[in-house]
């Protein structure tokens, strides 16, 4: 079976609420949770569930990863870190998993529902709980606690973008609970934390899954993505043509259709790939994802065995040109979709995803780096700056001082982790200690636009 219709098989239970699926939905968490604490003690860089469809964001010296689709097509409430002031290889990263500290409360999620407060003290997550209820709760990431809010009015699972002030975005992807494929905007408000739906006010849009979002200024730029078109007895996924980007205005609350240019080819229309926005503050930077054959250009939403060509390729998006272009890059990565990726100075961090061709299910939780001025994969991550003294811990750090007592306790350790691993885990697993909250526009990897031009040679 192809891993997507394992996700629209999965998807379809979700709406029918089958009883079948609950007990083995319950399981199948537990059985991540306690997956996250016994990898936990390899000391060669933390291991972490491999798994497609997670939310990334980066605030401060760290990105935070959250939920998306394991092994067997389980939505999860992963949470996961990546420290950012150390020195490590792509081999080993220093994740930490605070998984286990979300039991009962962090949301089920995948494809979107995170966002960060605007001071960088928390994470926003929304989804589903294991009984299929809107769900949305706020991550302090000072005091590692989670707490439930209100859930009125939560948009499907869909990522979200957000500007300097707090205020985010949501619109597309998977239903929730109650919902219908919903064309409608949600935007949150970060003083009262509700959200609103706002109607459309000058043209109708097709519902979409699988397209990335990027927001520079008051415009939202929707990239790729199949486009769900209703038709009897169903859907019918049509792919999103590259040279047509969706855009929303966040000020005039319209859409739009440009129309895009190419200085050679245009890139493969694809879906379940990332974007990222380039330093110039103008540029949008695409890798990865799966496209269509050219004969598959469309294909029924009832038969899901399609063929699909895995991406590894990068195409960078102008848009005060509206132009792509394709960098010539060097070193190798391994092609991925459903993966992540955030931008840490002049890299790309792609993270987990699937690896398998023709859209199997083989999921890993590998790191690539992409450094985006002089167009080459490397393998090691390299601090912009050292971190400073006193003012947060290494994850190696912390990790090197626990493994004598890990390895003391041997097998028998191990045993008691199967048995009680959520006590053990949250009296035990590694600390991070971050850094005082800063704003989306200070730190070491601020995203504060440049307005240099972005240079595609090297």
């Amino acid at each position: 079976m192809s891993l997507r219709k394992a996700q629209h098989n999965l998807h379809a239970m979700l709406l029918s609420h089958s009883p079948v699926l609950k007990p083995r939905l319950r399981a199948s968490i537990l059985a991540s949770v306690l997956y996250s604490a016994l990898s936990a003690l390899h000391a060669s860089g933390l291991t972490v569930i491999a798994r497609f469809g997670q939310s990334a964001v980066l605030i401060d010296k760290f990105i935070w990863i959250y939920g998306g689709v394991s092994g067997g097509a389980f939505i999860t409430n992963t949470l996961s870190v990546l420290d950012l002031s150390t020195t490590w290889n792509v081999t080993a990263p220093p994740w930490v998993d605070y998984t286990s500290l979300g039991m009962g409360i962090a949301p089920l999620t995948s494809y979107g529902g995170v966002i960060p407060a605007v001071n960088g003290s928390a994470l926003y997550v929304w989804g589903q709980s294991s009984t299929y209820e809107k769900t949305f709760a706020r991550f302090d990431i000072t005091k590692k606690v989670w707490k439930k809010l209100s859930n009125s009015t939560v948009p499907n699972r869909s990522p979200a973008v957000w500007n300097a002030d707090g205020k985010a975005w949501a619109w597309g992807n998977f239903p929730l609970k109650n919902m219908t494929f919903d064309s409608s905007v949600f935007v949150f408000n970060p003083t009262n934390l509700s959200w609103t739906s706002l109607l459309q006010t000058n043209m109708p849009v097709s519902h979409r899954l699988h397209y990335t979002a990027t927001i520079i200024g008051t415009q939202i730029f929707y990239i790729g993505g199949t486009i769900e078109l209703a038709v009897s007895g169903g859907y019918s996924d049509l792919w999103a043509n590259m040279s047509t980007i969706l855009v929303y205005d966040t000020a005039g609350l319209t859409w739009t259709n440009r129309s895009a240019s190419a200085v050679s080819d245009f890139p493969s229309s694809r879906d379940d790939h990332s974007a990222i926005l380039a330093p110039d503050g103008v540029s949008i930077i695409i890798f990865g994802g799966t496209a269509p054959l050219p004969s598959d250009s469309a294909y029924p939403y009832q038969l899901l065995d399609h063929t699909e060509v895995l991406l590894n390729d990068v195409a960078v998006l102008n848009t005060n040109t509206m132009i792509w272009a394709k960098p010539n890059v060097t070193g190798n990565t391994t092609a991925r979709f459903g993966h992540s990726a955030v931008r840490a100075g002049d890299l790309m961090v792609v993270m987990f995803g699937s690896v398998g061709q023709k859209n199997t299910g083989i999921l890993t939780d590998g790191v690539s780096l992409l450094n985006i001025t002089s167009w080459n994969w490397q393998t090691n991550f390299i601090p912009v700056s050292a971190p400073s003294l006193g003012s947060s811990t290494s994850v190696n750090d912390l990790v090197v001082g626990n493994i004598a007592a890990i390895a003391a306790g041997g097998l028998l350790a191990v045993v008691a982790i199967s048995v009680t691993f959520y006590i053990v885990w949250n009296n035990h697993m590694p600390r991070l200690t971050p850094p005082a909250p800063r704003t989306h526009g200070s730190g070491p990897y601020a995203q504060v636009p440049s307005h240099e031009p972005l240079s595609l040679a090297h």
